[in-house]
């Protein structure tokens, strides 16, 4: 798919199939050839690559799962029911909505210990991810969410429990 992503601005036929297979997914900027940039899936693929590669599989498998579950859900709710807007693409009912995701993946996502403390660093990773996405980050969230939250939740186990990796 990341082949295409490329292929795709420099052949025609390419992007001619890829937007008949793939409008309905796309949304307007992901389809426009004026700017080069790539679809949010591919980002998500990105994401999942880097957190895999750099973190331990706890860690990584929960950075994945708050962007899979935590923005999918907070953009579905701030859509249907977040009427005003914050900042721009950003409302108070979809930014609770990834908030409360976030808390339910810290609490029932594999753990080490099972400890208070440990419970700890998740609800900090969930309240600095949230805030990372209320402040919509100049990178691709679908990259970003998954690399931030596991690299906060790596660091926090880094400096609370050391030995652990």
């Amino acid at each position: 798919m990341l082949l295409v992503e490329l292929l795709k601005y420099r052949v025609e036929f390419i992007y001619n199939l890829y937007v008949k297979v793939f409008r309905f997914m796309l949304k307007d900027h992901e389809v426009d050839r004026k700017v080069i940039r790539m679809n949010g899936a591919s980002w998500v693929l990105l994401g999942d690559v880097v957190c895999i590669l750099l973190f331990p599989k706890l860690i990584a498998i929960t950075g994945m799962l708050m962007l899979s579950l935590a923005d999918s859900l907070s953009a579905v709710f701030g859509r249907l029911y977040g009427g005003k807007h914050i900042v721009p693409d950003r409302t108070i009912a979809g930014t609770l909505v990834f908030f409360v995701v976030s808390l339910i993946i810290s609490f029932l996502t594999p753990k080490y210990f099972y400890s208070f403390k440990e419970y700890s660093l998740y609800i900090a990773m969930a309240a600095v991810t949230t805030t990372v996405d209320f402040i919509k980050l100049p990178v691709d969230d679908n990259f970003a969410i998954p690399i931030i939250s596991s690299g906060v939740l790596y660091i926090l186990y880094l400096l609370f429990f050391p030995g652990v990796n």
